[in-house]
């Protein structure tokens, strides 16, 4: 398998590309930036679904990219990357299968650590959607993909990877304390908490600021109108990102021959 790209990095740059399988096993190849900012590397891969990232130096990785090697009769299926991190614990998961499996007998299962999750039976698209029928577990998973025959003998090899987090809670955020009294009525309020999440400053019912919190953990906001001479008592509330709208679940699929 042939790596290949460009770079605006100079010439003689190092670029390290990662592979991984359905068991997160690791492969890379290297290469340098040529004059024309072009690098290429190869990588020996079985019949299998892989996700590749690529990295110049020590800058940041790029986006992961999946994909497919078959030299046998069916290629392995894919699965689609969740969100990570995700606050929706039964996600329904989706992908793509080859023409060649639809409407003949095949079924296709998604797995973590080796147990069926989730099973398509039948197949009756290129496009497939599996709704989970109980809620995943908070904290790291993996998933893969794969069609059986009817008899449950693998048709095909394992797909790409997908890794991600379920968080269906988040840590309490703090509020750092304000001087008082204070002669300011525009009130700089900060603190810390979960990445991501919104952030809500509030005196009772009435909201006061709003904040995201910042990769780092900090968050500030200052009073969206000036504060009344009064005793406050302020607090933080911290509620998760929304969760990301997802149009997949509605595509056309294709329909294929069996053979």
């Amino acid at each position: 398998m042939v790596f290949f790209g460009r770079s605006g990095a100079a010439a003689g740059a190092g670029v390290t590309v990662a592979s991984l399988d359905s068991a997160m096993a690791r492969r890379t190849c290297t290469a340098s930036v040529a004059s024309d900012h072009t690098w290429s590397c190869t990588q020996t891969l079985a019949d299998s679904g892989y996700t590749w990232t690529a990295q110049v130096g020590d800058g940041p990785v790029s986006g992961p990219i999946d994909f497919i090697v078959n030299t046998g009769k069916y290629p392995a299926p894919t699965i689609d990357h969740l969100p990570s991190p995700t606050n929706d614990a039964k996600p329904i998961l989706t992908g793509t299968v080859s023409s060649a499996l639809v409407d003949c007998g095949f079924y296709l299962e998604i797995t973590e650590n080796g147990k069926a999750i989730c099973i398509v039976n039948p197949i009756t698209s290129t496009n497939w959607a599996c709704p989970l029928s109980q809620n995943l577990a908070d904290g790291p998973h993996m998933l893969s993909a794969d069609v059986d025959h009817p008899d449950g003998d693998e048709a095909t090899p394992s797909g790409n990877p997908n890794a991600f987090v379920v968080k269906t809670a988040i840590a309490r955020p703090t509020l750092n304390a304000v001087p008082t009294p204070t002669s300011v009525s525009t009130v700089p309020f900060s603190g810390t908490g979960e990445p991501g999440a919104a952030l809500t400053v509030a005196q009772g019912a009435e909201i006061v600021c709003q904040a995201a919190v910042s990769p780092g953990g900090a968050w500030s906001c200052a009073a969206a109108k000036p504060l009344v001479p009064a005793r406050f008592c302020l607090v933080a509330l911290g509620l998760r990102p929304p969760r990301r709208a997802d149009a997949r679940h509605g595509r056309a699929g294709a329909r294929g021959g069996c053979s």
